[in-house]
C-alpha cells in the first residue's frame, strides 16, 4: 500500500472490522503472522471468533494482482482465513475537502442541542461529528485535508496537544457510538448528557480556531 488514497481506505476498513469485532494488525510483522503467511506482507490481518482475514488495499495495477495470487495460494489450504480485498481506482479518495468558514460551524454547532432536546440524540451525535471533523480540519489543515476516521482525529489532536485527556476519553466512548450509528444501530447508546459535553468540546475548539484566526490576521 503506497498512496495516501488507499491508506485512508485502509483506516476506515479496519475501523469497521474492529466494530465487528475482529482485532486489527496493521502492517503486521513475521511474528504477528501464522507461519503460512510469513513470506507475504498484507496491509492487515483481522482475527475473529469465526475467521480471520487477509486485508489488502489494491490499487489497478499488475503488482497488485500478483500479491493477491500469492495471498490465495497461503491460506488455500486454511479454512479458518479468508482474502478481504477492497480496490480503489485512481483518484478514489484523493481530493481534498474544504475549509468550513467558522461562523457556519458555529452556526452547526448551536442547531446540535436542538436536535438532541428534540428526541434526537443519534442525529446529534452524527452532526457534531460532522462538525467536529470541520472543526478539526479548520484547525490542522494539513493534517486533515482529506476524509477521516474519527479515530485518528481525535489521537492526532490528542498529540498536537488540542484537547485533553479527559476530552479525548470522552471522544473516543463518542466515536464507539456514531461508529456504532452509522453502521445501522439505531439503538446506539449515547444520553442528553453526552452530548452536551461533545457541544461543550466543539465550543473549547471553535474558540481556539478564532484565537488562531486572530493571530494569523495579526501576522498579515
Amino acid at each position: 500500500m503506497n498512496t495516501e488514497p488507499e491508506r485512508i481506505v485502509l483506516e476506515n476498513v479496519t475501523s469497521r472490522l474492529r466494530d465487528e469485532g475482529y482485532q486489527v494488525v496493521l502492517s503486521p510483522d513475521r511474528l504477528q503472522l501464522p507461519t503460512f503467511l510469513q513470506d507475504t506482507a498484507p496491509d492487515a490481518v483481522a482475527f475473529g471468533d469465526k475467521k480471520n482475514l487477509v486485508v489488502e488495499v489494491v490499487g489497478d495495477n499488475a503488482s497488485g494482482n500478483r500479491k493477491l495470487a500469492k495471498f490465495r495460494e497461503a491460506i488455500s489450504s486454511h479454512p479458518d482465513w479468508e482474502l478481504y480485498v477492497v480496490g480503489v481506482l485512481s483518484g478514489e479518495a484523493s481530493r481534498g475537502i474544504g475549509i468550513v468558514q467558522t461562523e457556519t460551524i458555529e452556526s452547526a454547532n448551536n442547531e446540535i442541542g436542538l436536535i438532541s432536546d428534540a428526541g434526537h440524540p443519534i442525529a446529534a451525535l452524527l452532526f457534531a461529528w460532522a462538525s467536529f471533523e470541520a472543526t478539526a480540519r479548520a484547525l490542522l489543515p494539513n493534517k486533515f485535508l482529506r476524509p477521516q476516521t474519527p479515530g485518528r482525529i481525535v489521537e492526532v489532536l490528542a498529540a498536537e496537544g488540542v484537547i485533553t485527556p479527559d476530552e479525548g476519553a470522552q471522544l473516543r466512548k463518542l466515536a464507539e457510538a456514531r461508529n456504532q450509528a452509522v453502521h445501522g444501530n439505531l439503538y446506539a447508546a449515547v444520553s442528553a448528557d453526552e452530548i452536551r459535553g461533545f457541544t461543550r468540546i466543539l465550543q473549547s475548539l471553535v474558540r481556539r480556531l478564532k484565537a488562531q484566526e486572530r493571530r494569523q490576521e495579526r501576522a498579515h
